[in-house]
């Protein structure tokens, strides 16, 4: 992968960004390490979420803190109403730009964890 593949996934997120906002994120940084990127949104409860791309697997990853906790998709599963979201709404590649696709999923699960709040892990 390349800083091509950085470029589509900064683009990728300010085209999602007006969705961001109306679920009460704003942009807070963008930081560049090698070919990881990390851009952070912070919501009105002082919640931050972080969409990440880079190595090892160059796939889109996100990280949410909350109260001084991280939560990892992993650990986000462990909410029932969460995981059945995500078995409901499994990511499928729909056009030829998979990193847009996984920033639309990423952003379509956020718009339904900011639903069903308060969520607890």
């Amino acid at each position: 992968m390349s800083t091509k593949s950085q470029e589509s996934f900064i683009k990728s997120i300010k085209d999602v960004e007006n969705i961001l906002s109306d679920i009460g994120l704003s942009h807070f940084s963008l930081t560049k390490k090698g070919y990881a990127t990390y851009i952070k949104y912070k919501g009105k409860d002082e919640t931050l979420v972080t969409f990440m791309f880079g190595p090892s697997d160059w796939n889109v990853e996100i990280l949410l803190e909350k109260n001084k906790t991280k939560y990892a998709f992993k650990e986000l599963l462990q909410n029932s109403s969460i995981a059945q979201w995500v078995r409901e709404n499994k990511f499928q590649q729909k056009t030829s730009d998979r990193i847009k696709d996984e920033v639309i999923w990423f952003t379509d699960l956020l718009r339904y964890i900011y639903t069903i709040r308060p969520w607890t892990i």
